[in-house]
């Protein structure tokens, strides 16, 4: 049963998350997530925790995608290199997050037409994020066949949690995608 959860959710933590977000989603408490004008989106800002894992692998697919992106992390330590697990899978599927650095979300210069997308609730409810009337906000796991508003940190995951995650990652940027061809790009 421990094998299942970790190679599925990640950790303990990760299925109570997960089940707690498809409780809410039942109630319809993820719905003014996914209410976006595209037409007006012009930037994307994908946010995580530490901006090593999975909010470098969204933006550089968005990227290449030709979509104006960026990323950011809530807890991270500025200039962290990406790490070495996601530098290896977004090289596998086609992707270069060599030379991401980290960036705390302190950082972030809000942007009319930003969309800020969080991998979890707390990404884009954080009071720095909330504040900002120029913006809109969604949550990465809402685009998707299974749509679920929590994606669970990789980071100290196994090696099938973390490709499971970032294969995740990579699914759901694509979608979201789909929904913003017709708005800018970079």
């Amino acid at each position: 049963m421990d094998g299942y959860i970790k190679n599925n959710f990640g950790s303990r933590r990760g299925l109570y998350q997960y089940c707690k977000a498809w409780i809410l989603q039942q109630f319809g408490y993820w719905n003014r997530y996914t209410d976006i004008p595209f037409d007006k989106v012009k930037r994307l800002i994908f946010i995580c925790n530490g901006n090593i894992c999975r909010s470098p692998l969204a933006e550089a697919v968005a990227r290449e995608a030709g979509f104006k992106a960026e990323s950011f992390g809530l807890e991270c330590t500025r200039g962290a290199k990406a790490d070495p697990r996601a530098i290896q899978f977004a090289e596998n599927k086609g992707y270069d997050i060599n030379s991401h650095s980290a960036r705390p979300i302190e950082d972030y210069s809000p942007e009319t037409g930003d969309l800020i997308v969080g991998m979890e609730l707390e990404h884009i409810e954080t009071p720095c994020i909330e504040k900002q009337d120029s913006t809109y906000r969604t949550l990465l796991g809402l685009w998707g066949d299974n749509p679920l508003s929590y994606i669970h940190d990789p980071y100290n995951t196994n090696p099938a949690y973390f490709n499971k995650c970032e294969n995740d990652v990579i699914e759901r940027t694509r979608r979201l995608l789909q929904n913003l061809q017709c708005g800018p790009k970079a």
